[in-house]
C-alpha cells in the first residue's frame, strides 16, 4: 500500500503510474543456487513503475519471504521461524530503453530479521548495487528471445561481485495461456561466494533452468505453476556446500553436513496488475 501511495504522489501529471502485486507458494527458496529452506516457502511481492517525462520509469519493489515450517531441512536459513518473515528485499531502480536495448540500474537492500542466527556467521542487513542490459532478440519472428546479462556488486558488507546472464523465450499456446523457458548461468567472486556459499572460492556457480505456464484469468490477473532446476558447477563450491558445510539442525546435538547442490522445485502464485 505504501509503494501504491508513493507512485500516486510521484507520478508527473498526465502519466500514469502501473501496479503489480503477486502471491507465491514454492516448495523450496533456492538463492543463487543455495538452498535457503528446503521445506516451503510463502512469498509475496508488491511493485510500482513510474514513468518519467523524460523517457524510462522508476521502479518501487518490495518482496518477502515466509518460511511455512519449524524446519527449513538441509538448507542455510535457520531453523525456527515458521510462520515468520525470513527475508525483505526492497529494490529501487530506474530503467529505460536505449535504441534495441532495454537499460536498468538500482540499488537493492536485504533485510535477514534472522540473520545472527546463521552458523557460519552473522549476517545484517546488506545491499548490493545492480545494473542489467537485455535486448529482445528477432521479435517479429517464432525464433525470438530475450537475452539478459545482469551485474550486483555489494559494497557494504561483501565487498564482492556477482554476474548473471540468462535467456528467457516465451510461446502462446492459446490466446490466455503461455509457456515461458528460462536458463541461466551465474559467476560467483571469492568474497560473494564467502557470504553465499560459506566458502572463499569464485567460480561459476548456479546453472538454472525454469518452465512456467501462465493463464491469463483477467485483463489484471494472471496465474503461473512452474518448475525450477539448479546446479552449483564450481567443484569447489560443490564439494564445500554438499559435504563439509555443517548445518546444526538436531536438538540431540548432532549436525548434519552438507546442503544439496542439485535441486528441483516447484511454484504456484497469481498476480493482480492495476
Amino acid at each position: 500500500m505504501v509503494l501504491f501511495l508513493i507512485g500516486g504522489c510521484l507520478a508527473p501529471q498526465g502519466w500514469r503510474p502501473s501496479f503489480e502485486v503477486s502471491a507465491l507458494a514454492a516448495t523450496q527458496y533456492n538463492r543463487r543456487g543455495m538452498v535457503e529452506n528446503e521445506r516451503g516457502v510463502a512469498q509475496g511481492e508488491a511493485k510500482t513503475r513510474l514513468p518519467v517525462p523524460f523517457g524510462g520509469a522508476f521502479q518501487l519493489k518490495a518482496w518477502a519471504n515466509m518460511d511455512l515450517t519449524q524446519h527449513t531441512g538441509d538448507a542455510w536459513f535457520p531453523d525456527g521461524h515458521g510462520g515468520e518473515v525470513t527475508e525483505v528485499d526492497l529494490t529501487g531502480s530506474y530503467g529505460r530503453p536505449v535504441g534495441p536495448l532495454d537499460l536498468s540500474a538500482g540499488w537493492t537492500t536485504y533485510v535477514l530479521p534472522h540473520g545472527n542466527e546463521f552458523l557460519n556467521g552473522d549476517r545484517p542487513t546488506t545491499g548490493e548495487v545492480f545494473a542489467a542490459i537485455g535486448a529482445d532478440v528477432l521479435p517479429e519472428s517464432s525464433f525470438g528471445f530475450y537475452p539478459l546479462f545482469i551485474a550486483f556488486y555489494d559494497p557494504v558488507e561483501v565487498d564482492g561481485f556477482y554476474l548473471n546472464a540468462g535467456v528467457s523465450k516465451g510461446w502462446g499456446l492459446t490466446e490466455d495461456l503461455r509457456l515461458i523457458l528460462g536458463a541461466s548461468l551465474g559467476y560467483s567472486e571469492e568474497n560473494h561466494s564467502l557470504w553465499t556459499y560459506g566458502f572463499e572460492a569464485a567460480g561459476f556457480t548456479d546453472l538454472r533452468g525454469t518452465l512456467t505456464l501462465e493463464y491469463r484469468v483477467t485483463d489484471t490477473v494472471t496465474l503461473a505453476a512452474g518448475v525450477a532446476a539448479s546446479t552449483i558447477l564450481d567443484d569447489e563450491i560443490r564439494e564445500w556446500v554438499e559435504h563439509r558445510a555443517i548445518v546444526e539442525r538436531r536438538s540431540d546435538g548432532t549436525l548434519k553436513r552438507g546442503i544439496d547442490t542439485d535441486t528441483v522445485w516447484g511454484t504456484l502464485g497469481v498476480s493482480w496488475r492495476f
